[in-house]
């Protein structure tokens, strides 16, 4: 064959592999780079998730604890200007637990009577909520949480809302009420760094946005007649609530009104389905951001060293591989391994629970059970409250002393107390840990009440027989093994 057909041959073929690999590696880095978005969005939503889970699970506890306290069902049957002042202070000293909370009480009918901000221009005291959902389904005898616009302060929160019983009565007496503020939730949002993060009612408003101006704004354009059915809510103010301009085109792309791309990555609040975390990351720089890196490396194959880039992609393309491979292959095994740690500690016999400072941020099935308490209600509790009030101090000097370092008894026995006020005898195995880099007590807790109470039982019994030996009017001895 003539040389000059070689070369031909060699020159078109060195300019198809340049175009083919260059197309290719374009191809490969748009999708890396699409994939690399699209964790981002992942992390935000999640961050934001724990977030927001953290709140609620924070703010439930507090709110159960506020309604049982005997100054607010007094408050709500005497009126009396005392009871009321009483009340207010149990308010107020709940509020003072996390700045810009506002706690209060309502009757039955839904008027405030008390409140933590009475002394504010927008206090609630006097004010009725009886149309707020969070109302009517804890005077139905449910804990409830409400996300809302504030019809007197104009200001979002998260709402707490328990029923106060009294005992004998057939149905609630009033209303407790905790408005957590999202100061903190809306600080996190507009730090944000990559795309648009947001807290989304199942309605398509946007509760909370890292970007101001989509605010109380519709995600995707809503018809008339839904917009009168939020506006009958009093849920989100009173509008008007601006469509965003953006059309969802699947699952996870979305476009706005220029026609530029968007990546979606949407989670729903596992105990709160009706609301959802959603982030946007636009596509449109995506090129900008990849052709740099993509005519480099055809000008290097276009000079001449074309089979040294094939190659070095061959070969990068299979250590890639291989590192995805691997890194599946421990994503995995860490998967089951935490699988398997949760399924031992779910199907343990004894109760389990992990404290991060002074809160409970885990228990397990077993000591819910033991306790009497429903799935999910220790987390966000005090620890010392799962223990009988004459072990609360020492417990607690145990747990901080524990924390800073200090050798401290990991095993004793105490007395517990269930959530119906009960108590049982436990065996308690604790051990200092870190938690998300804060230090954090894991505890196992044994029920020994049946071994107490045979104790207990056997001590009366030899104390009743050694009575009854004394003050026996005739000798009486006794033989064990041919020895009295």
């Amino acid at each position: 064959m003539p040389l000059r057909i070689i070369l031909l041959i060699l020159a078109l073929g060195t300019i198809a592999a340049t175009v083919i690999g260059g197309y290719l590696y374009y191809s490969a880095a748009q999708a890396s780079a699409v994939t690399e978005v699209e964790t981002r969005l992942s992390e935000a939503v999640t961050d934001l998730k724990d977030r927001i889970e953290d709140l609620i699970s924070e703010h439930q506890g507090k709110a159960r604890v506020m309604a049982g306290f005997e100054e607010l069902k007094e408050a709500l049957k005497s009126r009396s200007l005392e009871s009321l002042h009483r009340a207010t202070r149990i308010l107020s000293r709940f509020s003072a637990l996390r700045v810009d909370d506002v706690c209060y009480l309502m009757d039955a009918d839904g008027n405030t009577i008390a409140s933590s901000n009475y002394n504010e221009p927008d206090s609630f005291v006097g004010k009725n909520y009886s149309f707020r959902l969070y109302f009517s389904d804890a005077m139905r005898g449910h804990a409830t949480i409400y996300m809302a616009v504030g019809v007197t302060s104009h200001e979002k929160g998260v709402y707490f809302s328990c029923p106060v019983i009294i005992e004998g009565s057939d149905r609630p007496v009033g209303v407790a009420v905790i408005k957590a503020s999202v100061k903190s939730l809306e600080r996190t949002i507009s730090h944000q760094r990559h795309g648009v993060a947001l807290l989304v009612h199942e309605t398509g408003l946007i509760f909370l946005s890292s970007r101001g101006d989509w605010n109380l704004n519709s995600l995707w354009i809503l018809p008339d007649n839904q917009l009168s059915r939020i506006a009958a809510t009093k849920q989100f103010g009173k509008g008007p609530w601006t469509w965003t301009g953006l059309e969802r085109k699947s699952s996870n792309r979305a476009l706005d009104p220029s026609g530029n791309p968007y990546v979606l990555t949407e989670t729903k609040l596992e105990r709160y389905p009706e609301w959802s975390i959603v982030a946007l990351s636009s596509l449109a720089s995506l090129p900008s951001r990849v052709y740099p890196l993509w005519k480099a490396k055809t000008e290097f194959g276009i000079l001449g060293f074309l089979a040294i880039v094939i190659g070095a992609i061959v070969v990068l393309f299979a250590l890639a591989q291989r590192d995805v491979h691997k890194r599946e292959e421990a994503e995995k095994s860490l998967r089951q391994s935490e699988e398997r740690y949760r399924t031992l500690v779910e199907n343990s016999f004894d109760g389990i629970f992990v404290q991060r400072g002074a809160k409970i941020i885990f228990a397990n099935t077993r000591l819910h059970e033991m306790l009497g308490y429903e799935n999910g209600e220790l987390e966000g509790l005090d620890h010392w409250l799962v223990y009988h009030p004459e072990y609360h101090g020492i417990t607690r000097e145990r747990a901080q002393a524990r924390m800073r370092g200090e050798d401290v008894p990991s095993h004793y026995e105490v007395k517990l107390q269930r959530k119906d006020g009960s108590f049982l005898y436990g065996d308690i195995d604790a051990r200092g840990v870190t938690v998300d880099g804060e230090p954090g007590v894991q505890a196992w807790v044994r029920d020994i009440t049946e071994r107490m109470l045979a104790e207990e039982s056997l001590k009366q019994n030899r104390q009743m027989l050694q009575t009854i030996l004394s003050a026996s009017p005739i000798g009486i001895a006794y033989a064990e093994e041919g020895k009295i």
